[in-house]
């Protein structure tokens, strides 16, 4: 969706667009409530990482299961990490790796959310 492209502009400052987080979260807030199956993962990380926000480990959680849900592989690979390093369910560890697998490859460190 072309709402979570402005909104990633924004959180990278590509394309000539300079970094502005609150302009990256209100578009990226448009595109998930849209449906969109990247944005809520590209909120998680602002929620992570504190960018604009105030750090909240509990609010990336939740977007980052609102995107697994919608099917993003990415996701499936970073919520199985955030949960592995904070000894979570290993059984649910285990099923989303299992599912990013089956929809394309195994996780690979390279698409995890720095700060995980």
């Amino acid at each position: 969706m072309a709402q979570n492209e402005i909104g990633y502009a924004y959180l990278e400052g590509l394309n000539d667009v300079p970094v502005d987080y609150a302009l990256a979260r209100e578009w990226l807030q448009l595109a998930a409530a849209a449906g969109d199956e990247l944005a809520p993962a590209n909120l998680a990380r602002i929620h992570l990482q504190g960018l604009g926000v105030p750090q909240s480990d509990s609010q990336a959680e939740a977007l980052l299961r609102t995107s697994v849900v919608r099917g993003y592989r990415p996701a499936m690979c970073n919520l199985a990490t955030y949960l592995e390093r904070r000894q979570g369910d290993i059984a649910e560890i285990g099923r989303l790796r299992t599912e990013a697998a089956r929809l394309d490859r195994p996780c690979e460190e390279s698409e995890l959310i720095e700060g995980l």
